[in-house]
């Protein structure tokens, strides 16, 4: 079906559901599973439409609208809250990715509590992430892949690429991602091809082999502020025995145990996180144990496996 992320003109909109309606109505499913705020909305409203008996809706993060508290920003997740609040009351069950975002939920009423639903994350897969055999290089390597936009901490390792390059050679810092042009958040180019030609960073844009990136690299690090669902990357990285840095806010700070897979971090904290990946630097014997250990985290709490198989259960519920 044809919809827009960006658009916000009402007949489009409703043509939309009008859209999926109809697609629903031929299709007759027993249970619809939607994702992401648009679809989680539409897909509802659609289902109440067409008469579908079960819908179950998917919270992966709250996005930019959740981080920011400009006037837009508290103008525009009221309108999603009440949108929400409306369409999800059809809903059987509303699953969260972490329980940070399943509390505001209903502390902000938006849903009563026995429709929240937690499971952990949309699972990595353990055999296609499993840890390279390839010998490490005397470079140090830290790598961060992301969307190129500010709230996923970007310019705060571009900036601690500064600072640590000036004292250590043998570390290079991996950028990995593409840019968000018209996005108001966007890092910019020109910002990041200076650094490039500096020498700071080493730039490789939108990639597809990303388990070969992280398999070349000792250490992954996502400094992101943005209420994120749970980020797939840094589980990736774990289950390739790679100690973590990421923030501790909604979202990242479930995959990491401070001090045990890796380090958690403020916010925005520059000096913070370039204590960090100094003291892994260092000593590469804690780094080599944190990789270690969140090998085993990822089996345990968030292979592909144990995350389908929390799905199915939740289907299994239901009559249909």
């Amino acid at each position: 079906y044809k919809i827009s992320r960006k658009s916000f003109n009402p007949l489009k909109e409703i043509k939309v559901i009008l859209e999926l309606t109809k697609i629903l109505g031929s299709l007759k499913p027993h249970i619809i599973h939607t994702y992401v705020v648009k679809s989680n909305i539409y897909g509802s409203i659609a289902s109440r439409i067409a008469h579908i008996p079960i819908v179950i809706n998917s919270i992966t993060g709250l996005g930019s609208f959740y981080t920011e508290n400009t006037k837009k920003a508290i103008f525009i997740r009221k309108i999603i809250g009440f949108l929400y609040k409306f369409s999800f009351s059809y809903s059987k069950k509303v699953v969260f990715q972490n329980p940070d975002d399943l509390v505001y939920f209903i502390e902000k009423s938006i849903i009563p509590i026995d429709k929240a639903y937690l499971i952990r994350g949309s699972g990595v897969d353990i055999e296609k992430f499993s840890p390279s055999s390839k010998k490490r290089g005397p470079i140090f390597k830290v790598i961060l892949i992301s969307r190129l936009i500010k709230h996923k901490g970007v310019i705060e390792f571009c900036e601690s690429a500064k600072i640590l390059q000036e004292k250590y050679k043998n570390i290079e810092f991996l950028l990995v991602g593409g840019f968000y042009d018209g996005n108001p958040y966007a890092v910019s180019r020109e910002y990041i091809e200076t650094l490039e030609k500096e020498g700071v960073i080493t730039f490789l844009g939108w990639r597809d082999d990303i388990k070969e990136l992280i398999g070349d690299a000792d250490l992954f690090v996502l400094p992101s502020f943005l209420r994120e669902g749970i980020p797939n990357t840094p589980l990736e990285a774990m289950a390739m025995k790679k100690p973590i840095i990421t923030t501790d806010v909604p979202g990242c700070r479930e995959v990491i145990e401070d001090g045990v897979n890796g380090y958690k971090i403020k916010p925005k904290n520059i000096d913070m996180l370039v204590d960090k990946i100094r003291k892994l630097y260092e000593n590469r014997a804690s780094s080599k144990k944190m990789g270690i250990f969140g090998r085993k985290k990822t089996e345990k709490e968030f292979s592909k496996e144990k995350i389908v198989n929390m799905h199915i259960k939740l289907y299994e519920k239901y009559d249909y």
